[in-house]
């Protein structure tokens, strides 16, 4: 998937293709949701089953996890 850029009213992003690097970020957006905050941990040894799950969709052909990345580099949303 080659970057996307897309342009809202809350201003303007882009979409890439998700890295291992970003799963740490992907990891702290889903424990910061209201509704998955008592289920999720951010504590890096808690994030093995993250590392497998990222790895697991990275490697089929058939998923696609993106990002949306704002103008100053944070991660604000996965996509899949």
């Amino acid at each position: 998937m080659r970057p996307t850029v897309v342009a809202v009213p809350a201003g303007t992003f882009v979409l890439r293709k998700a890295e291992a690097s970003d799963v740490d970020s992907i990891v702290t957006l889903i424990a910061a949701d209201p509704l998955r905050a008592s289920e999720e941990s951010v504590a890096l040894e808690d994030r093995d089953p993250y590392d497998l799950a990222f790895s697991k969709i990275d490697d089929d052909d058939a998923q696609l996890l993106v990002v949306a990345v704002a103008p100053a580099g944070d991660i604000v949303a996965p996509c899949s």
